[in-house]
């Protein structure tokens, strides 16, 4: 074996071990446990229905098939202690795919924005869809509002206004949805 692949190796296996001594506090779940879940999955769902209708590549029936099984489980903590530098690292939220859970951070979601809030429920579900790995390839356009895709080729000038049509829509939904988001979250309160 080389040497960087013993190396890479050794790595990996430290990340691995990393993970298996990965905290997640589970508290008892008389603070909204259930209702937070709810409301990750919800926001999840409704952001991977948004970005599909933005980009013909993806395709909703088969992420919902995928997804369909995966638990959303809110714990206090999120955290990790690196070896190799004994640094603790915290998390937001976390999907574990050994158990197909999502795992996240109530406090944190608390404080996150509309956009965060859709990135990071999309971004956990696409993982779960293997679809997403770190790079929020898919997610990551609720942040650069990159929601419809097909204004990245040219087209005649009905496919244009078609375009136009699109991205005026999943805008109009963009909007309608952080609106519901607020409203859980008030409702919550």
């Amino acid at each position: 074996m080389k040497n960087s692949a013993r190396v890479q190796l050794i790595l990996s296996l430290l990340f691995l071990a990393s993970l298996a001594n990965a905290r997640t506090f589970r508290g008892n779940d008389s603070g909204g446990g259930i209702v937070l879940s709810a409301e990750f999955a919800t926001v999840g769902r409704s952001a991977i229905e948004l970005l599909t209708q933005g980009d013909p590549k993806l395709s909703l029936a088969e992420i919902n098939q995928k997804i369909a099984n995966t638990k959303v489980i809110p714990v206090p903590h999120l955290c990790y202690k690196e070896p190799v530098y004994n640094h603790e690292y915290c998390q937001d939220a976390h999907y574990d795919q050994l158990q197909n859970v999502i795992l996240f951070v109530p406090t944190k979601w608390d404080e996150m924005s509309c956009k965060q809030k859709l990135v990071l429920a999309a971004h956990e579900y696409f993982r779960a869809a293997q679809l997403e790995t770190e790079d929020y390839f898919y997610s990551g356009r609720f942040l650069n509002d990159d929601l419809a895709q097909c204004w990245k080729k040219p087209g005649t000038p009905k496919e244009q206004l078609e375009c136009a049509d699109l991205v005026g829509t999943l805008e109009y939904k963009l909007s309608v949805l952080c609106q519901r988001i607020k409203n859980m979250k008030r409702s919550r309160e």
